[in-house]
């Protein structure tokens, strides 16, 4: 996996942005619940999200708004490997025979796993559209996985009588489908870009509904643990008469690609306006009366 990209370089990035361009005094803070709802890209899959923000805007000339979104979520979701391996490799039979293995198979690797997250984005908003973008820490913390092999040719090749033997039981064979449980391949993290864009729809002065489509895209994950040291279709020396070669399946080593999925955010939030920032957008100039006024 690519790893020249420091994390911790990203983050302080975007939390100095945010500083920066956060004015001191937040106008307006925001409330949302939500749900998001995707497709993973480089592998297949999909991911549900449980997603909780907090937003302060601070109000600019122009309608423009401008602020830091702390966001949290849980989720659940399901991303598919698949793959092939062409092996070989020799083993003996009881009498000391030399036995040329070439297995050809196929496979297919379901991951599931539930999540939890947390983000920190910078929050632009102007009318009804909002723009997010920052990090976004995904924690896989609990993971499982299920691999079949749709496809095992398995051909024993005896060199002392130039004999082949293709997937009979006697030398070692695999009847497919074959299903069984196996360790999970996912990073147990993955920092990610997090990119949000959509439209704001108010239902008062104090709530409104959002959609937006979003873009999470892989900056850095953690190391997979992945042995190579057995093989995925393994057939076992035959060491007695008239006893089957035993053929053992072990887990694919797969190695992820990039994360990066895309999907949709729907989301209900509430709005909190201080009384400086509800002045500025009413029009309300009372403060603004000459207190010597007779009344």
């Amino acid at each position: 996996m690519e790893r020249n990209i420091n994390p911790k370089k990203i983050i302080v990035f975007f939390i100095g942005l945010n500083l920066w361009f956060c004015p001191v005094a937040a106008q307006t803070s925001a409330f949302a619940v939500g749900v998001r709802g995707g497709a993973t890209l480089t592998d297949i899959g999909g991911t549900g999200t449980l997603d909780l923000r907090y937003t302060w805007y601070g109000d600019l000339s122009g309608g423009y708004q401008l602020g830091l979104a702390v966001g949290a979520g849980i989720g659940y979701g399901q991303i598919k490997y698949t793959g092939s391996e062409h092996l070989a490799y020799t083993r003996t039979d009881y009498v000391g025979n030399a036995i040329h293995y070439t297995v050809d198979a196929d496979y297919e690797q379901k991951n599931r796993f539930a999540s939890a997250e947390t983000s920190l984005l910078a929050a632009f908003k102007i009318s009804g559209f909002t723009l997010n973008i920052g990090p976004r820490l995904l924690f896989p913390f609990s993971r499982s996985a299920t691999q079949t092999i749709s496809n095992a040719d398995i051909v024993a090749y005896y060199p002392r009588y130039n004999v082949s033997i293709p997937n009979e039981e006697i030398t070692g064979r695999l009847t497919t489908p074959y299903d069984h449980s196996c360790a999970a391949t996912m990073p147990k993290y993955h920092l990610l870009l997090a990119l949000e864009a959509g439209w704001e729809f108010a239902l008062d002065s104090r709530s409104s509904l959002g959609l937006q489509a979003y873009a999470d895209i892989g900056l850095w994950s953690s190391k997979i643990s992945c042995s190579e040291d057995a093989p995925l279709i393994d057939v076992a020396p035959i060491e007695t008469v008239n006893t089957p070669a035993e053929v053992r399946v072990h887990s694919a080593c797969v190695h992820p690609k990039r994360y990066f999925d895309i999907g949709v955010r729907f989301y209900y939030t509430f709005y909190h306006i201080s009384e400086r920032s509800r002045r500025i957008h009413t029009g309300d100039s009372k403060a603004h009366h000459n207190r010597y006024l007779i009344r």
